[in-house]
């Protein structure tokens, strides 16, 4: 449980959807302000009441580079918030530098090499207190991918993520919604 929730966010922006790379040096500041919100939501009792916290794309952004660097295999992570829970994920991937075993990591590694661009597009549902990502198009290099390979992907980027149910939110997080550019967080 300890990982699901070391994941949550990480998991949330890989089921998303993608267009494009902010930078760090674009945004100073804006992982670690990510990062104060995480450590005031875990470090919060559940007795501390409601509140709703608004993060931005872009600081959003800046956090998932940070987080994303030490993974060889990401070369560029980006997420956008649009009205409705309607969100979008790019990710660039390179999976010859994976370094995983089984049988994914040798099937996508036998479809792909060197660069690989990920485009998913979708929208955020929040039922019970469970989070869960429905998928409306999702494309590798500008190939429509079927839903088939998306439990691959998963399994490969997040292994302790398991697709057959919705990720439990984490920290007395009640909701999630998005707007234009806004991603904001019920607790």
């Amino acid at each position: 449980m300890i990982m699901l929730k070391n994941n949550f966010l990480l998991l949330f922006t890989l089921m998303l959807g993608l267009t494009g790379m902010a930078a760090t040096g674009d945004n100073p500041g804006g992982a670690e302000k990510v990062e104060k919100i995480l450590a005031d939501l875990a470090a919060a009792p559940p007795s501390t009441g409601s509140a709703e916290i608004s993060i931005t794309e872009s600081d959003f952004n800046s956090w998932l580079e940070k987080k994303s660097q030490e993974r060889e295999y990401i070369r560029s992570i980006k997420v956008g918030f649009h009205e409705n829970n309607e969100a979008d994920l790019y990710l660039d991937l390179d999976i010859s530098k994976y370094k995983g075993e089984g049988y994914y990591a040798a099937m996508l590694s036998t479809m792909f090499e060197d660069h690989q661009l990920l485009k998913a597009t979708g929208k955020i549902k929040v039922v019970d207190r469970h989070f869960s990502y429905v998928i409306n198009s999702l494309s590798i290099n500008e190939v429509i991918v079927t839903p088939a390979l998306v439990a691959p992907l998963v399994a490969i980027l997040l292994p302790d993520y398991d697709l057959a149910h919705p990720l439990e939110l984490p920290y007395g997080i009640t909701d999630i919604k998005t707007a234009e550019g806004i991603l904001t967080i019920t607790r």
